[in-house]
């Protein structure tokens, strides 16, 4: 009998905390309680049954200030960035990748009040997953976030060990926390664009990307859908007219990788 060994796991968010490599000033080591979540953000009914229900523990790990990394705050009409919080949240009755799961971070993301980034872990994968956030302008002194945020699993891979390495405050010098910030977007970024064009580069002007990225990942699911579709139809010329269909996605999801690999990086 063949015995498979088990896939690779993610890294465990005590790995992804070590490789931040924050100074001992910085570090904390608190629970939050599920409190601070129900009564900051706005949660809705469902919001606070789902966070009753699925935040198992959430701690708060690290505080990144002037005093703490070194790197100035930031205070401008727009955004504040005083300091930037390190936070992991251990899940429970929740897939990764589910709709809940998705709005669970979120919630955390916009109960905080500070910039925030946000560790998420089961027994089987650790996310990750920031949002940056802007001043409000319907009430003074609040926050909003800015876009969608961004949540994607540490896959293990040759990649993984590059994004980690972009992680650490004390890799470049950042004018401000803004910076540190917008820097870990692009590493992020720059990781999910890797899984599509099998090289690791840093992109430092991440919004222009976006969109492709979201146009990869879209043609992805619409190829995977064509190509179950024709391997359970039984008529040929059914078959045929699917099997075409996916070669069309796959070209155009080949001329966004030629795009994404060709786009001007570090």
């Amino acid at each position: 009998m063949t015995h498979h060994a088990p896939p690779p796991a993610s890294p465990a968010p005590e790995a992804v905390l070590t490789a931040l490599a924050l100074p001992a000033q910085a570090l904390a080591d608190q629970r939050i309680p599920k409190t601070l979540l129900l009564e900051h953000g706005t949660p809705t009914s469902a919001d606070k049954r789902l966070i009753e229900a699925s935040v198992a523990e959430l701690r708060w790990n690290a505080a990144l200030r002037p005093d703490t990394v070194a790197i100035p705050a930031h205070d401008t009409a727009t955004h504040a960035y005083p300091e930037v919080q390190v936070m992991t949240l251990t899940r429970r009755a929740l897939k990764p990748d589910s709709a809940g799961a998705t709005r669970l971070r979120e919630l955390i993301h916009r109960a905080i009040p500070y910039p925030l980034l946000l560790l998420d872990a089961d027994q089987e994968s650790t996310w990750l997953s920031l949002a940056p956030k802007r001043r409000s302008q319907a009430q003074e002194g609040a926050v909003v976030l800015e876009h969608d945020l961004q949540a994607v699993p540490l896959l293990p891979g040759p990649f993984l060990a590059p994004l980690l390495a972009q992680l650490p405050p004390s890799v470049r010098p950042f004018a401000d926390l803004y910076h540190l910030y917008a820097h870990w977007q692009a590493a992020l970024l720059s990781w999910q664009i890797a899984a599509m064009t099998g090289q690791f580069r840093l992109y430092p002007q991440p919004d222009p990307l976006r969109q492709p990225v979201q146009d990869y990942a879209r043609l992805e699911r619409e190829l995977l859908a064509a190509r179950r579709a024709a391997g359970r139809e039984k008529s040929l010329a059914r078959r045929a007219e699917l099997n075409l269909k996916a070669k069309a996605v796959a070209a155009q999801q080949e001329e966004v990788r030629q795009l994404l690999l060709n786009w001007p990086a570090e």
